[in-house]
């Protein structure tokens, strides 16, 4: 009797120590995982503020006048007082590249006929 109760009470120790181990293995498996994924959350914050930057500047420079200017200069055609238009003839590419001729694909044997 007294010989059960004692591995009872060594199995019942046993399996806490296990319990212990195990858990604790899970909780560093844990760990180690968060860790991981807020190094990568805070390079991802890292670029989003890098991000956040370029965008206040284009943000300024869209609200600026000279950007204003720009935009009225290239997609409305309206220039200031010192803007000089140049006007080029229309090119026709026909005469600047020569044409291509592309000769039909003969076979070996034919060309030897053709040789003779």
């Amino acid at each position: 009797m007294k010989k059960t109760r004692e591995i009872a009470l060594y199995l019942v120790i046993g399996f806490v120590i296990i319990s212990s181990v195990r858990n604790s293995i899970k909780q560093i498996l844990i760990l180690s995982e968060a860790k991981k994924e807020n190094k990568n959350l805070e390079n991802r914050l890292e670029f989003l503020k890098e991000e956040n930057i370029l965008l206040k500047q284009k943000l300024k420079y869209a609200s600026s006048s000279a950007f204003v200017a720009e935009e009225l200069r290239d997609k409305f055609g309206l220039g200031g007082e010192d803007d000089y238009w140049l006007v080029l003839p229309e090119i026709d590419f026909s005469q600047v590249h020569p044409k291509l001729t592309t000769e039909e694909k003969i076979s070996n044997w034919k060309k030897w006929m053709l040789l003779w």
